[in-house]
């Protein structure tokens, strides 16, 4: 059987699509926020170092909060674990966003931050946990639907910064941070309410392994630490990428009137606006969203004399 036709017998099965939509859908923010976040904090605060201790914060807090999760769910269940811990991530977005606009200190904002990284559903995990029970009489394909969750990931890694981009760019990087935590939160509710999430139950063996669980494992432990420098530098490109943007993509100094009625500083829109759109403008963002919206960015190139470049 073909790769393709191991995928279409995969989605065929009975409750496989709407979980995989469902879990796709809590996962996209975790393409979208990271971008929102950096971007928001560095032109609120006017520093990408801020933005990147906030951020890490928001790091640490899904590794600590990743695996007890996974042990919470074993003993409760999917539904009394997700939902709660949706509505814990969307309200400490909220309560990020809020500390920011009040001038909170930056302590304040990485304890925020630290509680929504933590509260962050594990939705991967919990997906994962039903395969076996999904393709109970199609064994033949587990291996393929963990490959199928796999590129759907990297999808969203893919499609998520595009998006937030856009968000960004039309509107605000709070109006990004919102759409993130809405997509967790109906993302999760529809997962849970699905019948195999709803009716799944732990292995009696669960949570016998010990405190440390996996870890016991050496060669569970050698991958971990094998995925130590990868993280780093996803990490490291999340923040350096938008500052190194910032430094040598645009003049400063300038300002625009973006679509909220603010005035805010170019710097902070311009790396948004090229992610979007690919476009480099040497004067401000909004004149680019003009132009390219009203499809006048062939007819601005022929005039040399305005310094475009699409």
């Amino acid at each position: 059987m073909s790769g393709r036709a191991r995928y279409a017998a995969i989605l065929r099965t009975p409750h496989v699509a709407p979980l995989l939509v469902a879990s796709m859908l809590a996962r996209l923010p975790f393409g979208m926020y990271a971008l929102s976040l950096v971007l928001y904090l560095a032109h609120e605060r006017d520093s990408f170092a801020v933005a990147g201790l906030v951020d890490g914060a928001f790091g640490i807090g899904a590794a600590i909060g990743s695996p007890l999760q996974s042990r919470l769910i074993d003993r409760l269940g999917q539904r009394r674990v997700l939902l709660p811990l949706a509505i814990a991530d969307g309200a400490a977005t909220g309560g990020l966003v809020a500390l920011t606009e009040a001038g909170a200190p930056t302590a304040a904002l990485m304890a925020c931050a630290l509680i929504g990284g933590f509260a962050i559903p594990n939705i991967g995990a919990a997906l994962r946990a039903l395969w076996p029970e999904l393709l109970r009489r199609r064994e033949d394909l587990v291996s393929a639907a963990f490959a199928l969750d796999s590129v759907a990931i990297e999808l969203l890694f893919t499609v998520g910064p595009l998006i937030a981009a856009g968000i960004i760019a039309v509107i605000s990087p709070i109006a990004a941070l919102a759409l993130s935590a809405a997509c967790t939160l109906a993302g999760v509710a529809l997962f849970v309410v699905q019948p195999p999430s709803r009716d799944w139950r732990p292995d009696e063996r669960a949570g016998s392994h010990g405190r440390l669980g996996a870890l016991r494992s050496g060669g569970v432990r050698t991958l971990m630490l094998a995925t130590v420098p990868i993280g780093f530098c996803f990490g490291a490109v999340e923040i350096s990428l938008p500052a190194f943007a910032k430094q040598f993509g645009a003049p400063s100094g300038r300002a625009c009137c973006c679509p909220s009625g603010r005035s805010r500083a170019q710097p902070a829109a311009s790396p948004t606006a090229r992610a979007a759109g690919g476009c480099r403008s040497t004067r401000s963002t909004c004149a680019w969203w003009r132009c390219c919206r009203s499809g006048s960015c062939r007819r601005w190139r022929r005039r040399r004399s305005r310094r475009w470049r699409c």
